[in-house]
């Protein structure tokens, strides 16, 4: 794994990094979803970049916390 040091702006087109982030567990139990989302450092307000489909984030997967898990 790489640190993404300087931000995406020093990828090379077509160039895969792959990142292990931790999550913190949210204290209440249930389901929750984990969505991805990239945001526009130039801009203010960093807003979230576009996918084609309109959407502004896409959705990994979802998680089941339950009282067990913490």
């Amino acid at each position: 794994d790489q640190k993404l040091n300087g931000g995406a702006s020093n990828w090379l087109p077509g160039e895969v990094i792959s990142q292990i982030m931790e999550v913190p567990v949210p204290e209440k139990p249930g389901p929750y979803r984990l969505i991805l989302a990239v945001y526009d450092p130039d801009l203010p307000a960093l807003p979230r970049l576009q996918l084609p489909s309109g959407m502004n984030y896409t959705e990994l997967g979802q998680v089941d916390v339950n009282s067990s898990s913490q």
